[in-house]
């Protein structure tokens, strides 16, 4: 029982810290248009992508928040909450994106890396 805790631990602890990482992507993901416009082509344009990010970052969490509560939790012991909390976690994780790219995308946006826009749009 302790070991199987004390692993769950070390995992949670691996987890998170690599998603503190500070490394930079020489091909970093970015919202771009799919008209091919480049954001920072304007201020009109990047105000448009500010108020797109905003108000698709306030529904992903609305969605988050309704898209989590009924999930199970299979009726674990303690070593075992640790495991469901990472997993309703990642579920969070994946609900909050799928939600912000899909009204993302509703506006005219997509999350890809800057060679594929480059590539895309020359």
């Amino acid at each position: 029982m302790m070991p199987r805790l004390i692993l769950c631990a070390l995992s949670l602890l691996l987890l998170t810290g690599s998603t503190t990482a500070t490394h930079v992507p020489d091909d970093p993901m970015e919202w771009s248009r799919f008209d091919c416009q480049r954001n920072s082509a304007s201020s009109e344009l990047a105000a448009e992508l500010e108020q797109a990010n905003q108000v698709c970052t306030k529904m992903a969490g609305a969605a988050v928040i309704y898209g989590t509560p009924n999930m199970p939790t299979g009726g674990r012991r303690v070593a075992s909450a640790v495991v469901n909390e990472i997993e309703q976690h990642l579920a969070r994780s994946q609900i909050h994106a799928t939600a912000a790219k899909s009204c993302m995308a509703e506006r005219g946006y997509t999350f890809s890396k800057r060679s594929e826009f480059e590539a895309r749009c020359p």
